[in-house]
C-alpha cells in the first residue's frame, strides 16, 4: 500500500483531464490535512434513484462510475477504496475523497466494483433491489461466483495487498 500523499500524487495524474479530482492532500510536516468538500456522495445519490424507482438514473450513474473507474487501468495505479461512499459530486466532479488502500499495481476494475457493490448492498436493505443488476448485469457473475466473492470477501483486500 502506497503511503497518502503518494497515492494523491498517482491517483491525480492517472485521472488529469477527467471529472475526477482527489480530494487535496497536503503535507505539513509529518502531518497530512485534507479540505472538506462539499456535495452529495454517489451512495446517496444512488439511493435516491432508487428510492424514486428510477432504474434508467441508477444504471447511468452505475455506468459512469464503471467508466471512471476503469479508467486508465495501464497506469498500474489501483484505488481498491474507490467505493460509492469515497465519492463526493458536485457540479459533475467527482471528488474522490479516501485513497489510503491505493496499490502499484493494477487491481481488475471487476474485483474493486465487487468491493463497492457489497459494501453498497450491506448498508441498507432496501439496497437488495439492485442486486441482480450489479452483480450479474454489470459485472456478469454467476449465483456461484457471487457466494465466492461474498465468502472470500475478507481474502480479497489481502490478496490484493500482496
Amino acid at each position: 500500500m502506497l503511503n497518502t500523499a503518494k497515492a494523491y500524487e498517482l491517483l491525480s495524474k492517472r485521472y488529469e483531464g477527467t471529472k475526477i479530482r482527489m480530494n487535496t492532500c497536503s503535507k505539513k510536516g509529518t502531518h497530512l490535512s485534507f479540505p472538506y468538500c462539499e456535495g452529495i456522495t454517489l451512495e446517496k445519490l444512488l439511493d435516491s434513484k432508487l428510492e424514486n424507482a428510477d432504474v434508467e438514473g441508477f444504471k447511468a450513474l452505475i455506468d459512469e462510475y464503471m467508466h471512471w473507474l476503469s479508467y486508465g487501468e495501464e497506469c498500474n495505479i489501483s484505488n481498491i477504496d474507490f467505493v460509492f461512499a469515497n465519492i463526493i459530486i458536485k457540479d459533475d466532479i467527482w471528488q474522490v475523497i479516501d485513497y489510503e488502500w491505493t496499490y502499484e499495481k493494477f487491481v481488475p476494475a471487476r474485483e474493486i466494483a465487487f468491493r463497492a457493490f457489497y459494501n453498497y448492498m450491506l448498508g441498507s436493505s432496501s439496497r437488495k433491489a439492485c442486486e441482480e443488476l450489479l452483480y450479474q448485469d454489470i459485472l456478469g457473475l454467476s449465483e456461484a461466483e457471487i457466494a465466492e466473492y461474498i465468502e472470500k470477501s475478507g481474502q480479497l483486500l489481502l490478496k490484493i495487498a500482496q
